[in-house]
């Protein structure tokens, strides 16, 4: 998830992704803590649920307004999308990669004013390797963009094969937000440049690429992913080193070469 680095954000959204059937967002600054869930076709407005079949989605910051729901198929928005909707979606479709738009199976419109909360995923408990957007549309075209970056590394690294919820017995590398499976590209973040260190860690410009990216190891991957993939100064040897980390996979690589494009990056 993504908002702004205020305090009062981070008390809110420092932590996205408990895998629940009702997915509760928890905390958060350009995204938060990581909840995962769910699906739609009615709307509540006001009520802060979203409810599709049998799922819902609750966003416990009582500001946060619904404003719209809107289904997703193979990358295409559904017809009946409000104008909004179709505006956030064309900017998800001119920054993020084709395929990976393809994951994307619902998008929430959402909102608490400018410059607060940005943005956030939630795993579908309905639809295996499906996630749900939520973006406000309050922000900025650019702020949004660079959100929509920070999403898709959430979709790349907290999907079930990545991560439980379920702490107890874990057998790979305990996070903040559950345990990371041993193998996961998240474990091996966690591990390499988390190692010993508590959740959340001291921010340092020298460790760090935001003050955000401090809060967790899920919101420093996927800060430093959007970093990485706009080309910002690394700044220190530390942040070198996360670049280089993705520079080694190859998802990342591809990914970060059709968002250049899109995006027309020099």
């Amino acid at each position: 998830m993504r908002a702004k680095p205020s305090a009062r954000t981070r008390r809110i959204l420092s932590r996205i992704v408990a895998i629940l059937a009702v997915a509760v967002l928890v905390g958060s600054l350009r995204t938060a803590k990581v909840d995962i869930a769910t699906a739609v076709t009615a709307v509540r407005p006001g009520s802060g649920v979203v409810a599709r079949t049998a799922e819902d989605i609750r966003y416990q910051d009582s500001d946060l307004e619904v404003i719209a729901v809107d289904r997703v198929v193979e990358g295409h928005l559904d017809d009946t999308a409000t104008a909004d909707s179709r505006r956030i979606w064309g900017i998800a479709q001119a920054t993020l990669p084709t395929k990976d738009l393809a994951y994307i199976h619902q998008l929430n419109l959402v909102t608490d004013g400018p410059a607060k909360t940005l943005g956030m995923v939630h795993r579908s408990t309905t639809e295996h390797d499906a996630w749900i957007l939520s973006i406000d549309p309050a922000e900025s075209h650019d702020v949004l963009e660079r959100t929509l970056v920070h999403e898709l590394a959430h979709i790349f690294t907290l999907d079930e094969a990545d991560l439980t919820a379920q702490r107890t017995g874990c057998t790979g590398t305990l996070i903040e937000i559950g345990c990371a499976h041993s193998g996961s590209a998240l474990a091996d973040y966690a591990n390499r440049f988390w190692a010993g260190v508590a959740e959340p860690g001291t921010y340092s410009s020298d460790s760090f690429v935001t003050q955000y990216a401090a809060d967790s190891v899920h919101e420093d991957l996927a800060e430093t992913f959007m970093a990485w993939v706009y080309g910002d100064n690394a700044g220190s040897s530390t942040i070198a080193a996360k670049y280089r980390w993705f520079d080694s996979r190859d998802n990342f690589v591809v990914a970060k070469a059709e968002i250049r494009a899109k995006l027309q990056l020099t």
